[in-house]
């Protein structure tokens, strides 16, 4: 196994913010997989329990994001010990 960080952007439904409807939304996931395919889409599957873990699939009546990968890469032996695997923050782009 081998440690991937996987960056999505993520559009097709709004994610409702105190600043406002953001369109568009970036998050990373860092995690083990045998290799770049696997590690896509397990990401993508962690990105969409998340997504319905926060309410936001419900709040879009079940909508899921189309996620794009924007940059998927391995994790080096010597950063690994020290990189914390899951999703990152969903960060909203307001301008998107």
């Amino acid at each position: 196994m081998q440690l991937y960080t996987v960056r999505f952007r993520g559009t097709g439904v709004p994610v409702v913010t105190p600043e406002g409807a953001a369109r568009a939304f970036e998050v990373s996931v860092t995690l083990d997989a045998t290799g770049e395919e696997a590690a896509e889409a397990r990401a993508r599957l962690d990105v969409y329990r998340e997504w319905t873990s926060r309410g936001w699939g419900a709040e879009a009546s079940g909508a899921l994001p189309d996620l794009a990968v924007i940059a998927l890469d391995r994790v080096s032996s010597l950063r690994a010990p020290f990189t914390a695997k899951g999703v990152g923050d969903i960060a909203p782009l307001h301008d998107g």
